[in-house]
């Protein structure tokens, strides 16, 4: 098996559904993956998050630009999701709107069980810190977290 370092920068490319299957199955190994915060580079759908979480099973640490296009429509089917167990930090940018704060931290929560904290940058911190303090509750009432 390569020796494939703990953390890859990407630069361009957006690792999606059809995307992350083709990725080596040395980077399952990863610990760190990051992109660029800056949109005009790349960002990845909300939705997306799903497809990293199940392609790189031990990443305790993601970085990205997120766009959310309509978070009352994501759903995670919990007869055959398997929560992300490793994921610690997810470090973000991007403009979450107030009606979708309570949606995106209930689907973050359902995820990533184990989030322990949301990083932010570039002036969204407020609306993500919302947004985890929502996390936090969905995870003590759920897991008793």
């Amino acid at each position: 098996m390569p020796n494939i370092p703990p953390a890859v920068q990407c630069s361009t490319e957006v690792i999606v559904a059809h995307t992350a299957s083709q990725v080596p199955s040395a980077s399952l190994e990863l610990t760190s993956l990051r992109f660029p915060v800056d949109k005009k580079f790349a960002s990845v759908p909300l939705s997306s998050l799903l497809h990293i979480a199940r392609r790189f099973p031990r990443l305790t640490r993601l970085e990205c630009y997120i766009t959310i296009s309509s978070p009352a429509t994501l759903e995670l089917d919990l007869d055959t999701h398997i929560a992300h167990q490793a994921l610690e930090i997810l470090s973000v940018d991007g403009p979450i709107s107030q009606k979708d704060q309570i949606p995106v931290a209930t689907y973050l929560s359902l995820l990533f069980p184990h989030l322990k904290a949301i990083e932010t940058s570039n002036g969204s911190t407020e609306d993500w810190d919302y947004v985890y303090s929502m996390v936090k509750m969905c995870q003590t009432v759920s897991f008793g977290v």
